[in-house]
Parts: structure tokens; sequence; C-alpha cells
């Protein structure tokens, strides 16, 4: 993951996430784990 990839992530959350961090959290969960694989669920 570079740093365009990073920032595209954050970017979508910060602009589809409407009503603060309880509904961020999913987006970010969906754009950083799911899409990239940046982290792992263990």
């Amino acid at each position: 993951m570079n740093q365009l990839q990073l920032f595209l992530a954050f970017f979508r959350v910060g602009m589809l996430g409407y009503g603060g961090g309880p509904s961020a959290i999913p987006l970010v969960h969906q754009e950083v784990v799911e899409r990239y694989g940046a982290l792992f669920l263990s």
C-alpha cells in the first residue's frame, strides 16, 4: 500500500463517513482490511 492508495482510502472514508466515528469505522475496515489487505484480523 503506497501513500496515494492510503490517501485515497481515507479520502473515500471522509467523504462517505457521514455521522462521525461510529459510521466511519466500518468504512475504514472495508477500505484498509478488505480492499488492500493492510491489516489482518486475528
